[in-house]
């Protein structure tokens, strides 16, 4: 059999709009409702092939729990959490201090260390004008190592530097425990901040 199932966005809420004894009549009426101003507000449509309308609800629900996983992973991978800090490094030092353990801020508080660290890069005039992830390393489970090509702006000039962050797990999320910074001599080419 197959089925048009409805799922509600931002719930886990799945039911069967129609069911179908064949693909083709299933995926027409399917079609009709891709070209017709039909709208559920709040939800889409799949369809789904299935032996019982249970086992249509249970798989849609099994494919959201494994879809929603691998957002997490993704979104909380070592080169994405250097993404996400160096979008923020320098501009929100608040968030940016979201991204670091206590060890990376020398014990102290996350609001200390954003006051602290916000007031010596506007003392440099610090901008980050581009960046890019050059190398992503899990060393064990729990360490990781990405470095980050940058370039930046001071009261001293234009810098190129590689920051190589070491990563710790911590509770299952990636917080960046401490950066060895060195000077880079290439552009970076491709930026992608």
């Amino acid at each position: 059999m197959w089925f048009i199932v409805k799922i509600v966005k931002n719930s886990d809420e799945v039911t069967i709009e129609n069911d179908f004894d064949n693909f083709e009549a299933c995926w027409g009426k399917y079609s009709e409702y891709l070209k017709s101003p039909y709208s559920v507000e709040n939800a889409f449509l799949r369809i789904r092939s299935a032996n019982s309308e249970t086992e249509a609800i249970e798989g849609i629900k099994a494919k959201r729990r494994e879809d929603k996983e691998i957002a997490i992973k993704e979104k909380g991978s070592p080169d994405r959490v250097i993404k996400e800090w160096a979008k923020v490094y320098g501009i929100d030092m608040n968030k940016a201090a979201e991204f670091t353990t206590e060890n990376f801020r020398e014990g102290k508080p996350k609001n200390e260390w954003a006051s602290e660290t916000s007031q010596k890069l506007k003392e440099i005039d610090y901008k980050s004008l581009e960046g890019k992830v050059v190398q992503h390393i899990i060393k064990e489970p729990e360490y990781a190592q990405v470095d980050y090509r940058r370039v930046i702006s001071t009261n001293n000039g234009t810098i190129r530097k590689i920051e190589s962050y070491k990563l710790k797990s911590v509770n299952g999320r990636w917080l960046i425990d401490e950066v060895e910074v060195r000077e880079a001599e290439e552009e970076i080419g491709g930026a992608e901040e």
